[in-house]
């Protein structure tokens, strides 16, 4: 629990935002950070400490176990498939309710064994989730709109400065984005790329430098660090386009792009499906989407991402999301 993270925020974000329909939340956590919880909010650490599988599974169930011996508790795990796992036989047993959330495409053996044993399974979107059954919820994303404000966008389609927000993960294919916009600047299209955000482990970070250093001496390539989500808005006011390749589940950046009304060039099968391409395709390559986007002229570019903001309104803004949670434990 960190709101001064670039990746982990929105997670104190959802928890003061489900504050306001509970009497009392405790949440145990791996590590505090800068957060100040409200006054029913209750933040247990348990001291997580990276290479000590025995010693943090101990802690955990140190923490965790008084709490599932009181009285009405309820379980919402976030971004937690193992330690949901972990805890699925007790809840079972004791017969708690319990609930992971997950928005992912790996079907791990953790998630196996949560949607076998807790109450159910809750996702952003019906393709954000490798099982699909009764058991799995699909309620949107729960971005904040309020910090997602829509901006004022000169979109020089003679010069293009796309954009990409997010980890320098390998999942990401930041790599492909690179190679589509040389082959689009060899076609005679000035373009700019700037990637913004770090790798999530120290593996990714051998990945990701092998990546800045094929790319290190072009002119037109900046690799910045990450920077907090609240500072996202100003920085996608400099550029034309938000940029992406994750063909998993349905990207939180994405929907954070779309409410900010900034044009989003994507392969993610998700976003597509739900606010369409500007290709028409469902399966077009990056270069595809990014060939369609410059024919465009910008009142259609416009249009087309302010349509797309109203859609985000309706399906994923965080009141929304809160609301469907609380409706699955009262």
């Amino acid at each position: 629990m960190d709101d001064s993270s670039p990746i982990f925020a929105h997670q104190a974000q959802a928890v003061e935002s489900l504050a306001f329909y509970f009497e009392e939340i405790t949440v145990v956590t791996g590590k505090i950070g800068t957060y100040r919880p409200s006054s029913n909010i209750r933040v247990i650490s348990t001291e997580w400490m990276p290479g000590h599988r025995c010693r943090n599974i101990g802690q955990f169930y140190i923490k965790v176990i008084p709490l599932l011996m009181k009285k009405n508790t309820q379980i919402f795990s976030h971004m937690t498939e193992v330690q949901s796992a972990l805890i699925a036989p007790l809840t079972r047993l004791f017969r708690i309710r319990h609930y992971l959330w997950y928005a992912h495409l790996s079907n791990s053996i953790f998630l196996k064994w949560c949607h076998l044993l807790t109450s159910g399974i809750i996702t952003s979107t019906s393709g954000s989730c490798p099982i699909s059954d009764f058991k799995v919820h699909p309620v949107g994303q729960g971005v904040d709109s309020s910090k997602f404000l829509p901006i004022h966008l000169d979109a020089d389609l003679k010069k293009v400065r796309f954009l990409h927000f997010g980890r320098f993960d390998p999942s990401k294919n930041i790599r492909e984005i690179l190679k589509t916009c040389e082959v689009l600047r060899e076609s005679g299209q000035e373009i700019i790329f700037t990637q913004i955000g770090a790798p999530s482990t120290d593996i990714y970070e051998k990945q990701a430098f092998l990546i800045r250093e094929e790319f290190r001496e072009l002119d037109w390539v900046s690799f910045l660090p990450s920077i907090l989500r609240a500072d996202i808005s100003s920085e996608m006011e400099k550029h034309s386009a938000f940029i992406h390749a994750y063909r998993g589940s349905l990207d939180k950046t994405l929907i954070e792009a779309t409410f900010l009304t900034i044009p989003v060039i994507t392969v993610n099968p998700e976003y597509i499906r739900i606010f369409g391409s500007w290709s028409g395709k469902q399966n077009p390559s990056l270069l595809q989407e990014c060939q369609s986007f410059l024919n465009q002229d910008k009142v259609e570019i416009a249009k087309i991402a302010k349509s797309r903001r109203e859609i985000a309104e309706q399906n994923h803004s965080l009141e929304n999301w809160t609301r469907a949670i609380a409706n699955f434990f009262n």
